[in-house]
């Protein structure tokens, strides 16, 4: 069954991308989203949500422009097909933020990240992980920009979340402590 094979393919990539198996990932992905592609179309859901997720893996391995000529080009398609709350278009929109920071363009990157956390929030919900992540991508942009005060503005309100849902020992709790930290210092 094509469906069970691109469901298995597109765990197999997740899992090589979790475990920093970069290579391995980027190699599923690509299959994935080829076979997505002759099954579906170019024009497909899960083709865009595939290509999302190898624009993040993109980003992870600090291939910023990749990342953001596919992040673009997911968000473009999905926008116009599912809506701007659609979850795959927050999702691009997101990664899109994400690779303008990585790429040194914090200022470019501000209304981006904050569209995107807006989006994520209307589509997933202001507790679920993505939006805590696109709020703490918000709150550094922020910092980068000399936006000190509404950078401890989001901290102050994503801190407890991220406590809350993940934990005092998880990363990305660990993260936002680490940004708060800075900014205290900084002030």
């Amino acid at each position: 069954d094509p469906e069970i094979l691109l469901v298995t393919l597109g765990n197999l990539a997740s899992r090589y991308k979790d475990t920093g198996q970069w290579a391995a990932a980027e190699a599923s992905y690509a299959q994935v989203i080829e076979q997505a592609t002759q099954i579906y179309g170019a024009t497909h859901p899960r083709v865009w949500l595939n290509q999302a997720n190898m624009a993040e893996l993109l980003l992870q391995r600090g291939r910023s422009s990749a990342a953001m000529a596919l992040a673009s080009q997911v968000e473009a398609q999905a926008q116009d097909a599912l809506g701007p709350t659609h979850r795959i278009t927050a999702f691009a929109t997101f990664l899109r933020g994400r690779a303008l920071l990585q790429l040194g363009e914090a200022g470019t990157a501000l209304p981006v990240l904050t569209q995107a956390r807006q989006r994520l929030q209307a589509a997933l919900g202001a507790e679920a992980g993505l939006s805590l992540r696109a709020g703490w991508f918000l709150a550094l942009a922020m910092k980068q920009v000399g936006q000190q005060d509404a950078a401890r503005d989001l901290i102050n309100e994503g801190l407890p979340i991220s406590l809350r849902v993940h934990g005092a020992s998880h990363p990305e709790y660990l993260d936002w402590q680490r940004l708060a930290t800075e900014l205290n210092a900084a002030s």
